[in-house]
């Protein structure tokens, strides 16, 4: 009779183990640049397309630990940054970014 009992509870030992465990992960295809620093009543030129005003009424924004941040959706890979104030050139950076990632600059 043990035996038996022994027998069951390790069939249901064995098939316990054999269960199968599926996840699903999504990811976000998107890739975004994001801003902070002083970069309102500036300038940004993406890839020399045409030039975006950052200004108060132009960006939305939102703070997060104390700082002001701009988050813009761009497409994955390589992209030139050039952001100006008045003739001033702030930032002109080259950078690359993949799915699902940021890219932060800080403008001073």
């Amino acid at each position: 009779m043990i035996k038996k009992i022994l027998n069951v509870c390790f069939v249901f030992l064995l098939s316990a183990c054999a269960a199968e465990y599926n996840s699903n992960q999504q990811v976000d295809e998107t890739a975004y640049l994001q801003l902070q620093g002083n970069f309102i009543n500036t300038e940004l030129v993406l890839d020399d397309a045409e030039p975006i005003n950052l200004n108060k009424n132009t960006v939305d924004t939102y703070k997060f630990e104390g700082k002001t941040i701009a988050k813009f959706p761009i497409s994955t890979g390589s992209h030139k940054i050039k952001i100006t104030r008045g003739e001033e050139v702030l930032v002109l950076r080259s950078i690359y970014v993949s799915a699902g990632n940021s890219f932060e600059v800080t403008v001073p």
